[in-house]
């Protein structure tokens, strides 16, 4: 009686483990390919930026002085974030990235640099 118990418990173990592995790897999986439906009219970025965010469930990181004056493009459908973004962005002379540890997107001017500056630039 007493090994059955010991065997069980570590099968319910086993079972608890591999369940919980499966569900952070289908967790990842889904986050890259989730799509959702999207609908953002032409706008200034800044008003189309937090509709996308709104809309996304995603945070997007901004200066309000880069995106100034800049209209983006209406999307519409069943878009995963990134493509949404991208259509949105499309033409502006902004560009999107992601980041990694905290998930946002990043939206920056095309042009714009992204170097930290040296050690002489910070001190002038």
């Amino acid at each position: 009686m007493y090994h059955r118990r010991k065997y069980r418990r570590r099968y319910q173990c086993l079972v608890g483990a591999i369940i919980g592995l499966l569900v952070c790897v289908r967790l990842q999986a889904a986050d890259a390919s989730f799509k959702a439906v999207f609908s953002l009219p032409a706008d200034t970025a800044e008003r189309s930026l937090k509709g996308f965010s709104e809309q996304s469930g995603r945070s997007v990181v901004f200066v309000t002085a880069a995106v100034k004056g800049v209209r983006t493009n209406n999307v519409e459908g069943m878009l995963t974030p990134h493509e949404a973004l991208a259509k949105l962005l499309r033409g502006t002379g902004l560009i999107c990235s992601l980041d990694v540890k905290s998930g946002a997107f990043v939206v920056r001017k095309a042009d714009s640099k992204v170097e930290k500056p040296s050690g002489a630039e910070r001190r002038k």
